[in-house]
This record gives structure tokens, sequence and C-alpha cells, in this order.
């Protein structure tokens, strides 16, 4: 970790993490105001968050907390970084936070149908019109495992794991509900043979806690009706 990054970090800890209470969270507020005071020294900080090269650098607090830091001060993340981070973090509101983040603020209404409203039609990963999301999935569900020689699949070690992080993200990116996002879901969900997972399994699951009018509404925008 970089040295203004080191020094914050305690505080950025205490500011992102609820658990140390509000007292400690207004003391780590007001010391790293204090150590950000300096002209010099936040714009070292500025760069130093915009070098940010690896999502083991940081807590998962810390990275939501550097996430939104970074959102309101116009700083760029790497999005590769971001790309890594949401291959490897567990939660789903960081992922969340970190597609949002390398997807940008840039409006995409021409995805939306005529007339407004959700996105149409069930691209698959290749079709995706965004770089990044094309490039998350692919390296999220990269396709069948390769075969020996004989033609039998070769076991995956990482097959569950890969698995988890695709619900893990796919959340995500209904959670983040843009029209790009919402059609990197619907590729997902076309493609779901490549991760051998089910799903619209997944989605059915989480949709039986919905009222009827909701149900009825995801399904619509999944193409699952």
């Amino acid at each position: 970790m970089t040295s203004m990054l080191a020094l914050a970090s305690d505080f950025i800890d205490q500011l992102a993490n609820p658990r140390h209470g509000l007292d400690a969270h207004e003391a780590a507020a007001e010391q790293l105001a204090a150590l950000l005071r300096d002209d010099e020294r936040r714009n070292r900080f500025h760069q130093e968050v915009a070098a940010l090269s690896s999502p083991l650098e940081l807590t998962t607090d810390g990275w939501r907390w550097i996430i939104r830091f970074a959102s309101a001060n116009e700083i760029p993340l790497d999005p590769d970084l971001l790309r890594r981070g949401c291959l490897r973090w567990s939660s789903t509101s960081l992922v969340a936070a970190g597609i949002t983040a390398a997807v940008g603020p840039f409006p995409d209404d021409e995805l939306a149908p005529p007339g407004g409203g959700r996105p149409l039609g069930r691209p698959g990963i290749s079709d995706l019109p965004d770089p990044w999301l094309r490039q998350l999935l692919d390296e999220l569900l990269p396709g069948p495992s390769a075969l020996d020689a004989d033609g039998t699949e070769q076991p995956d070690s990482e097959s569950s794991g890969r698995v988890r992080q695709a619900e893990v993200v796919f959340t995500a990116l209904l959670i983040v509900d843009r029209p790009t996002t919402i059609l990197a879901a619907r590729a997902m969900l076309r493609d779901q043979e490549r991760l051998s997972a089910d799903l619209s399994g997944l989605v059915e699951s989480r949709m039986d806690l919905l009222d009827d009018d909701a149900r009825d509404a995801w399904s619509e925008v999944l193409g699952l009706g």
C-alpha cells in the first residue's frame, strides 16, 4: 500500500465500518480531514487512489469507502482493478459499487426500447455493447472445460467458486439496474451453460420472495416470461 493510503487506512476502516460506532466514525472523519487538509497531501492521496491496482490492497469496507470517495472526487479507478475486484469480492454490494464505477455515469438511453422502459432482446455475452462488462463476463464464464484426448471433460476445481461468484455478479448487475447491466444479466442467463450452473433457478428462488406484480415485472425484465 502506498504511503498516504497507509497513513489513512485506519481512519478509512473506522469511517467505513459501522461496527466501530458513531463516536469512532466522527473522530476518524476529523482525523482524515486533518490529514488531507494540506493541498499537497490531498493531491498525493488522490493520485494514490487512482493508482490502486490490486483488489487485495484494502478491506471490503475500505473498498466501499474508496469507491465512494473516488466517485465524489471524480477520481478514475483502474478498470482492470475493478474487473479483478468484481471477480473476487464476495460482497454483492461492493461488486455493485465496482460495476457502477466501471460502467460510469454516462447515459445509456439508446439501449432502451422505443418509448422508454427496459431493454429488449436476449443478447449473449459476445453481443454486449459495453466492453468492460463483456470482458468481465467472459472471464467469469470462460466456457466449457478443456477436453482430454479421449474426449472426456476435465474436472474444474474452481467450478464451485466460479458459480458462487457468478451469483454475486448476477445479483449485483440487477442491483445497479441500468440498461447496460440488465442486458448483461440477460446475457448471463442466456449463456449460463458456460458456467454449468442454473442461474434461472437462482432467479426463480429470489423472485419467490416478491409479490405478484414485482415478480411479473422482473420476469419481463429478464426475459423469463
